[in-house]
């Protein structure tokens, strides 16, 4: 096909390809490449690269390119974007979805020191639980008391992670 190449897995197309599939003129894509556009070589694009550069945002370079209303465009879409999104993450935060930091770090710390204490506690418990057992019989124990530990730190709560949401 003319105007299109195939270089490894890149696909090189010209500028009036270019130009076609963005429905823009000729003047419009030097405006582009002066604020930075990526050209692959004289009259050739990257069409990855030129879909990336014009995915990040290229209101910087519109308006060194003297574009200001593609700018203009670029700055209206990224902040409505951003208000948005805030809307989002208050209305998350009415519906209930998200703890405040201190909460979290209090109920964590509690759970922390629960599990200290027990750990600290096995120093009077453990003994007497071992008298009298052999090797394997003590790794058991061992293996067995670590085990409901664990499984106590575990414990679902209000601050663990519940994949149904509840």
């Amino acid at each position: 096909m003319p105007g299109v190449q195939q270089q490894g897995d890149d696909l090189l197309v010209s500028t009036g390809v270019l130009c076609h599939i963005y429905g823009i003129t000729p003047g419009a894509l030097t405006k582009w490449k002066n604020g930075g556009c990526p050209q692959t070589k004289r009259g050739w694009y990257n069409l990855r690269e030129v879909v990336a550069w014009r995915d990040a945002g290229t209101t910087v370079d519109a308006v060194k390119a003297g574009d200001l209303r593609t700018a203009k465009l670029a700055i209206d879409v990224q902040y409505r974007k951003t208000k948005s999104q805030k809307e989002q993450l208050l209305l998350d935060i009415l519906k209930g979805q998200y703890y405040s930091k201190e909460d979290v770090e209090d109920g964590w710390s509690r759970r922390a020191l629960e599990l200290k204490i027990a750990l600290l506690n096995w120093s009077k418990t453990l003994p007497m639980d071992l008298i009298g057992l052999d090797v394997p019989e003590m790794e058991h124990a061992l293996y067995k008391k670590t085990c409901e530990l664990l499984e106590e730190f575990c414990r679902n709560g209000a601050y663990t992670f519940d994949e149904k949401g509840d």
